[in-house]
């Protein structure tokens, strides 16, 4: 199953809406009804201009297929969940068959959640596992959807797969047994409902017209900024595909290569968003680059301009010095495009790697929130990634495994990887750490010359020596605060471990032994994913501040 857009050559992340409510609908109101989903989806369109919208939808009779009516006329593309197979599931509507298999073509595809596959024979009706297959479909939808749109009456039934439990869910956090790799005290995670009160055919008593007014009800210590803020998790996804547009095909296709040129297409829509993440990385990444060169070169400028008038007292180089400073520091700290640039870089680099565990584990025929392999420390600053990481995976994995790919694209060119990275940052790390003694230690002559010459009462000497005291620990303090900045001491260790753990890897795989080889590479994806992670949260604790 592949999403299409527009431009074949890119994809978008899109905002999944899942869809819940009653089947009785009263067919009076479903004009009325089609125009508040309607509604809805204008609404979101408006607030992510950028986003294409997704339907999930079980096609069950009244709200699941009206959505779906609604998805084709405003050109919104959707996919199926069974909770059935799909000819056990016509059973619940003999007499709408048709109109069941006329929305099933009209679907991107159809599937059966993998909480549902280890059930695979035929479930009667009143078999107490038919009912918890459909609650499985409702805590997929909740899983995978970041909007839950409901067409329901306000009533809390308790049915443990009705409409009521289903919005419960979305707001309140899925129940830790559907999420096994949850812990205790994590946070479970919630959205936003858009709520459509809806008249029922068993209750119905004709009133006054009817024109029911949508509600979003938001999960408890949230509010619409949480979401559809600027900073908020739907709003990184829609700035996020805004910059997809500007990305080079040819570029994208060579970023996707990365991944095993003879694997990609089995997961052509996350290897796409994994090499679109890739290149905005690197793009921001140079822009951060070029503007911390930009910064130390202004800063060694000022410096300069600042000691010319210290030791030549001329006027004009202290006006020079004040307009120069001024105007730095009001750019500096007014605009900041480096702060912008870093922020970028490490949340896309963040959501490239996070990707690329998803995209393996999937070839492993693994179909897991991976998300929840992250530390709780991690969650809160990985929450828009974490929701692009879910939404992704909202199709079945891989039937047929493919762990030699796994083996070949992932565990032994990582471990080249950091086999090079760790040496290569270990060397950077010693360079630049006699750069900075040798210019301290030259300092430390500069000023036992100093005070030589002032016993000689060379002067003229003496000024070039006293400007050298200021001006070599001024050098290796940019020098050291250029260090801090790009972490690359605390790179240098992370990468040495992360070496070492791809080297085990590498040496504990065994051929041919399926069961054993995907439990090394679950274990292998928390400690890559965690490692990223982690690498995350430093570069977002860096120093940010004119390195004066």
């Amino acid at each position: 199953m592949i999403f299409l857009s527009s431009e074949s050559s890119k994809r978008y992340i899109h905002l999944i809406v899942g869809i819940t409510g009653h089947r009785d609908i009263i067919p009076e109101d479903r004009d009325m009804l089609k125009k508040k989903i309607k509604e809805v989806f204008d609404e979101l369109r408006n607030k992510l201009p950028s986003t294409p919208l997704l339907l999930l939808t079980p096609l069950a009779e009244g709200t699941d297929r009206l959505a779906a009516e609604v998805a084709i006329e405003e050109n919104i593309d959707y996919i199926v969940t069974l909770p059935l197979s799909v000819n056990d599931y016509k059973t619940d509507f003999p007499d709408s068959e048709e109109e069941f298999d006329y929305y099933l073509k009209k679907a991107l595809g159809h599937f059966e959640p993998p909480l549902r596959k280890a059930k695979s024979e035929s479930l009667n009706q009143g078999d107490p596992d038919r009912d918890e297959s459909y609650k499985n479909v409702g805590v997929f939808i909740v899983k995978h959807c970041q909007v839950l749109m409901t067409l329901w009456d306000g009533k809390n039934t308790g049915h443990t797969s009705g409409t009521s439990q289903i919005v419960n869910f979305q707001l309140g956090g899925i129940p830790k047994e559907y999420e096994p790799h949850r812990r205790a005290l994590d946070l479970p995670d919630t959205g936003p409902v858009y709520h459509i009160p809806t008249r029922r055919k068993k209750e119905f008593v004709p009133s006054a017209p009817y024109n029911p007014e949508i509600k979003m009800l938001l999960p408890k210590e949230t509010n619409g900024d949480t979401f559809f803020g600027k900073e908020g998790v739907f709003s990184k996804i829609d700035r996020f595909n805004k910059k997809i547009k500007s990305l080079n095909d040819t570029e994208i296709e060579k970023s996707r290569q990365n991944l095993g040129s003879s694997v990609i297409e089995k997961e052509k829509f996350i290897s796409h968003l994994y090499a679109e993440a890739d290149l905005l990385a690197i793009k921001h990444r140079k822009n951060w680059s070029r503007f911390q060169f930009f910064l130390f070169i202004a800063v060694a400028i000022l410096f300069g301009l600042f000691l010319a008038y210290s030791f030549f007292h001329v006027f004009i180089f202290l006006v020079v010095y004040f307009l120069a400073y001024t105007a730095f520091a009001i750019f500096f700290t007014v605009k900041n495009p480096s702060h912008r640039h870093h922020s970028l870089y490490v949340e896309y680099r963040a959501l490239a790697e996070g990707l690329r565990v998803e995209f393996f584990l999937r070839l492993a025929g693994l179909n897991e929130n991976v998300v929840d392999y992250y530390l709780r420390k991690h969650k809160q600053h990985l929450q828009w990634v974490r929701s692009v990481m879910i939404s992704a995976n909202v199709f079945d994995p891989q039937s047929v495994l493919d762990l030699d790919s796994i083996k070949k694209y992932w565990i032994d060119r990582q471990y080249t990887y950091y086999s090079k990275s760790s040496e290569k940052n270990r060397t950077n790390v010693g360079r630049m750490r006699i750069i900075i003694d040798v210019l301290f230690f030259a300092g430390i002559v500069s000023i036992a010359v100093a005070i030589v010459l002032n016993f000689l009462h060379d002067f003229n000497t003496l000024s070039i020596s006293t400007m050298l005291i200021v001006l070599l620990p001024f050098v290796a303090g940019l020098i050291e605060t250029y260090a801090q900045r790009s972490a690359m001491r605390e790179t240098a260790e992370e990468h040495s471990r992360m070496k070492n753990i791809y080297e085990n890897a590498v040496n504990l795989w065994k051929v041919g032994d399926e069961d054993y080889d995907t439990d090394l590479i679950k274990e292998l994806a928390m400690e890559a994913l965690r490692e990223n992670a982690d690498w995350l949260l430093l570069h977002a604790q860096l120093p940010d501040e004119i390195p004066l």
